[in-house]
């Protein structure tokens, strides 16, 4: 006998804020190791959702600020990167045009147990220059 949810789209299940895949769990180590050594002020992980239009959200894995106090949004994946998640790439980069005052990273787990940092450069300048 055939079940009447045979077929049908399963829900995806999705994380709660703060829970940290092993990726995540392992650069939050790096970063509490880099507060503890005064090379950033802190972090803190899937605390901030950027709007990117409407009912469109991003929410970057961590927010670090540095040591001189600018604010760094990190977008951590595995070793095989945006492959599996190229709709979080597009996100990505709109957030890093639409919100120029801020820093965004890609942070990308190399094979070694290194990372290869990605910057992406905003679209525009902040501040906007004004003709004279």
């Amino acid at each position: 006998m055939r079940s009447k949810w045979e077929g049908v789209n399963k829900a995806k299940a999705r994380a709660r804020p703060g829970d940290l895949n092993k990726t995540e769990q392992r650069r939050a180590r790096v970063l509490e190791t880099q507060r503890l050594a005064g090379e950033i002020q802190g972090w803190t992980s899937q605390s901030v959702s950027l709007s990117l239009a409407k009912g469109t959200w991003y929410r970057p894995d961590f927010l670090v600020v540095s040591g001189d106090g600018h604010v760094v949004f990190e977008e951590v994946k595995g070793r095989r990167g945006w492959k599996l998640d190229p709709q979080g790439r597009v996100k990505f980069k709109a957030a890093a045009g639409l919100y120029p005052f801020f820093a965004f990273r890609g942070v990308l787990a190399a094979p070694g147990g290194g990372w290869h940092i990605e910057d992406v450069e905003p679209a525009s300048q902040w501040p906007p220059v004004m003709p004279a």
